[in-house]
């Protein structure tokens, strides 16, 4: 995972709105990998599957992560495909906004009239002389149009410099506020926008095997996308099918019970989503008795060559037979001895000493313990969100749109929110001047 962090970061550049303009502010705004791996929705709660809008063609998606900072949840929504969302017009906030009523535990709330709501893409480069100056975006579009709610930005705490959806009245209408970034960590969402639909990126590749028979084979294709993924799983070029011993072929997980010399072969599995395909790295499964080569080493017995399921002196003259042959088919079985080594167990062409010691430690290795690795869930590739024990309180009434404005795109009737109730005591922090958002 912190390679794909690292390739990430090295690829930052070349979103498709490039980050043009003023640099992004150096604040000690990144908490490290496991609070960015957290912030992707991968570990703690995640937003509904990203929903287009018509009027730019873009994806947008509302993550849903306790105490996200906004230099976290920058990244992260650029880890994930996209970048924090970028507002140009009343349509899109409206747009956006309804997107954020619709999805659960995306607002804090301090009482009855005020509460803050997940981050966006704007913040204040340094050295801006006043509150409404020095405004970007972090595609480098222009900042020019804005929806602050009335007295804002005002700066209050000397590093409200991160654009966020807010409410400073009675009611939900959609407006913003400047906050800094690490304000109390009440902060508990994020907007991601997405120019297309992201790709699948892997973040598991399946590693070959060598296993005793009846022992478990398990191979793991883990990839991540903001958009619902399809497995399966394909030996020696073809799909696989689901039995009672083989399970998870559509999923990113492949168990293989009891394997057996049937199951050898190379094993890939295919990843999609609405974007494209592509898969993963294969890995090859090798079933088998280390340093078992033969049942007799009489080579007019009719078991010569022919392996027996156990390793015994017959495997150990079969082997020098073959040795003193310099029969590459057979002796030549490693590149070193050395278990460190990368070529240890690779073939190189050459029959020499390395091949015999490696031989006697397969012989005396024997059959080992299988592999610990759990199942997981099989029938989850993409993980089941987990869920908060405790939540918010409702919202408060949103506005309806403007007359003069067009009205934003309806949601499906099951996901209408339900923010018409009325509001029982609020949770209130303790009192001091971070208190206002």
């Amino acid at each position: 995972m912190l390679q794909e962090i690292r390739l990430r970061f090295r690829q930052m550049h070349r979103i498709s709105k490039p980050l043009t303009g003023s640099a992004w502010p150096k604040y000690p705004l990144f908490r490290g990998a496991a609070a960015l791996v957290s912030a992707m929705g991968m570990a703690g709660l995640a937003g509904a599957e990203p929903v287009q809008w018509q009027g730019n063609g873009h994806w947008y998606e509302v993550i849903v992560v306790p105490d996200v900072n906004w230099g976290t949840a920058r990244d992260a929504a650029v880890l994930r495909g996209g970048y924090l969302a970028t507002i140009t017009s009343q349509e899109e906030n409206d747009f956006v906004f309804q997107l954020v009523m619709n999805t659960p535990n995306s607002w804090y709330y301090f009482d009855d009239r005020r509460s803050i709501g997940p981050w966006l893409g704007g913040y204040q480069t340094p050295g801006s002389k006043a509150p409404d100056e020095g405004w970007v975006w972090v595609t480098g579009e222009p900042f020019e149009f804005t929806n602050w709610a009335p007295g804002q930005p005002d700066n209050d705490d000397l590093g409200e410099c991160f654009l966020h959806f807010s409410n400073l009245g009675p009611v939900l209408d959609g407006t913003w506020n400047d906050r800094a970034a690490n304000d109390n960590n009440r902060d508990t969402a994020y907007v991601v926008e997405y120019d297309s639909v992201p790709c699948p990126r892997m973040l598991l590749q399946p590693t070959s095997k060598r296993l005793c028979p009846g022992q478990r084979a398990v191979f793991t294709a883990r990839a991540f996308s903001p958009f619902p993924l399809t497995y399966q799983w394909y030996k020696d070029g073809q799909p696989l099918v689901a039995t009672e011993r083989v399970r998870g072929v559509a999923t990113s997980r492949l168990v293989i019970e009891n394997a057996s010399d049937a199951d050898e072969g190379l094993y890939e599995c295919m990843i999609s989503n609405i974007c494209g395909t592509m898969f993963a790295d294969p890995a090859r499964l090798t079933v088998g008795v280390p340093g078992d080569l033969t049942g007799s080493s009489n080579p007019l017995h009719p078991a010569y060559g022919i392996p027996d399921g156990k390793t015994d002196f017959d495997d150990f003259i079969y082997f020098l037979h073959h040795f003193e042959a310099q029969n590459g088919a057979v002796a030549d079985l490693t590149g070193s001895s050395d278990v460190n080594d990368p070529a240890y167990g690779a073939p190189d062409g050459r029959i020499d000493m390395e091949d015999f010691f490696y031989f006697l430690d397969r012989m005396v290795q024997g059959c080992p313990p299988p592999p610990n690795e759990g199942l997981g869930d099989d029938a989850d590739p993409k993980g089941t969100p987990q869920t908060t024990t405790e939540s918010p309180p409702p919202a408060p009434k949103a506005n309806p749109a403007p007359e003069t404005k067009p009205a934003p795109e309806a949601a499906p009737a099951e996901s209408r929110p339900n923010w018409r109730v009325n509001r029982p005591t609020p949770r209130r922090p303790a009192q001091g001047r971070n208190d206002r958002p």
